[in-house]
């Protein structure tokens, strides 16, 4: 695939900052140049020429974190009406994900990554659950993926609420899928967690074992909800960041999803392990779940993501969401 997309401001996002009236060369489905048309043109004559008139051309977003099974969601009525972050766990996504068959996991995929593509997202980070589907559910994702053309990072949410079995083919699809891609060059496995006040000591030990041989990091929610961090103060006698850090979780390549509920001693460990955040400003703000640390974490010079959680694929919605949360929770216009 040649082209050269002309007439169009490009963002570069490099020290050659935006380009205005440049052209992109496009060469063998890969951007080669950015630069004058003239050039451009020069360097690959023949090439299809596509006018871009006069639109802005980004780099392609990267979204964090998602779950690309919540496209199921939308418009999907509520019995009650939740008072927390726990009863919007039970009354919604742990209802829905019990009930996904192989032909939901695949649609709402497909589903979600043309949205993702609409919104210029060409890579994410999928955290897929489907207690009563799990081994191949990963295949089914990978899939869609292949046929939409993005590139993305899969894993499989462990988790105890749906008893030892659950458990352990969750644990026995994060490994196989693992070591069935591990020489692609554009899906990647990552190890799925839900969260530290659904996975026991025996458990998190477990995962941590058969992490070990694909060093390919956890992909976990962090304190979402403050029921994660009374959870782990309750039976453990510490907050979530350092129940996690004890169990071996905290790793270079490990994502940690949220982290809204969490202190200066919590920051802290991040830094020390040198570990992934991922801010999810829309999702929070919907779940009334409250706002992390944010600020802090970008001054201790902290690795920040931005995902969506599933609420939107809509990444350059949440950099603004992001931007206007921080002005409201900080009180700072600037």
């Amino acid at each position: 695939m040649n082209f050269i997309l002309k007439d169009i401001t490009a963002v570069t996002l490099s020290e050659r900052g935006i380009l205005e009236r440049s052209s992109i060369l496009v060469k063998d489905g890969i951007i080669s140049e950015v630069g004058d048309f003239e050039k451009l043109k020069a360097l690959l004559p023949g090439a299809e020429v596509i006018d871009g008139g006069g639109k802005i051309a980004l780099p392609g977003f990267i979204n964090a974190h998602t779950h690309l099974y919540s496209s199921l969601a939308r418009g999907m009525p509520i019995k009650g009406a939740p008072s927390s972050f726990r009863e919007i766990l039970e009354l919604i996504w742990w209802k829905l994900d019990r009930v996904l068959e192989p032909e939901d996991i695949y649609l709402s995929a497909l589903v979600g990554l043309i949205d993702a593509v609409r919104c210029g997202v060409t890579s994410l980070i999928d955290h897929h659950a489907s207690p009563n589907y799990i081994r191949g559910s990963l295949d089914l994702i990978e899939r869609a993926v292949r046929e939409v053309g993005l590139r993305a990072v899969l894993s499989y949410e462990v988790t105890d609420r749906n008893g030892k079995k659950g458990a352990l083919e969750g644990i026995e699809e994060n490994v196989r899928f693992a070591r069935k891609i591990k020489d692609d060059d554009k899906i990647r496995a990552s190890f799925g967690l839900h969260a530290s006040f659904t996975l026991s000591t025996e458990t998190l030990k477990l995962c941590r074992e058969a992490e070990s041989d694909l060093n390919i990091g956890f992909h976990i929610h962090v304190a979402e909800g403050i029921e994660d961090l009374e959870d782990s103060l309750k039976k453990y006698g510490m907050r979530t960041v350092e129940r996690l850090d004890r169990e071996g979780v905290l790793k270079d390549r490990s994502l940690l999803i949220h982290t809204v509920h969490i202190d200066e001693s919590e920051i802290d460990i991040i830094e020390k392990r040198g570990v992934s955040t991922v801010h999810n400003p829309s999702s929070n703000m919907n779940n009334a779940v409250g706002y992390p640390p944010l600020p802090a974490m970008l001054q201790r010079g902290l690795r920040v993501g931005l995902g969506t959680d599933g609420y939107t694929q809509h990444v350059l919605g949440e950099m603004r969401a992001a931007i206007v949360l921080m002005r409201h929770a900080t009180g700072n216009p600037s």
